[in-house]
């Protein structure tokens, strides 16, 4: 999480912002899911990422509020992906929470939290 808030404060710089989008934009991927999913595991493991949810309901941080999702936002829609580029925000954000869901299935994202009725 240290390192996490690190690079919050990191990409608050501009031009730190301006570079760390033209690196990740560099990461490529089959389709945008696939893409997004490759920018997240750069940025964060997936122990990390368990901790997110797109609102932050149940106990979980909103990753939709974070600095870091304007990033993987902005990374993921200058990609060009092999079936093509995206324009629309809206994939890209589909694309973001299903990554966050499957993260704990994920090796090292903790596994889901058993619930006894």
């Amino acid at each position: 999480m240290e390192d996490y808030m690190g690079l919050v404060e990191r990409i608050k710089i501009p031009d730190e912002r301006h570079k760390m989008v033209q690196a990740l934009s560099a990461i490529g991927g089959v389709n945008v899911r696939d893409n997004v999913k490759n920018i997240l595991e750069k940025l964060m493991s997936n122990e990390l990422i368990s901790l997110f949810n797109m609102k932050g309901n149940n106990n979980k941080l909103s990753f939709k509020s974070s600095a870091i999702c304007g990033i993987v936002i902005a990374s993921a829609m200058k990609t060009k992906v092999k079936e093509g580029m995206t324009e629309h925000e809206h994939e890209v954000m589909l694309a973001v929470q299903t990554c966050l869901k499957y993260a704990p299935d994920r090796r090292g994202g903790g596994g889901r939290k058993k619930t006894t009725p």
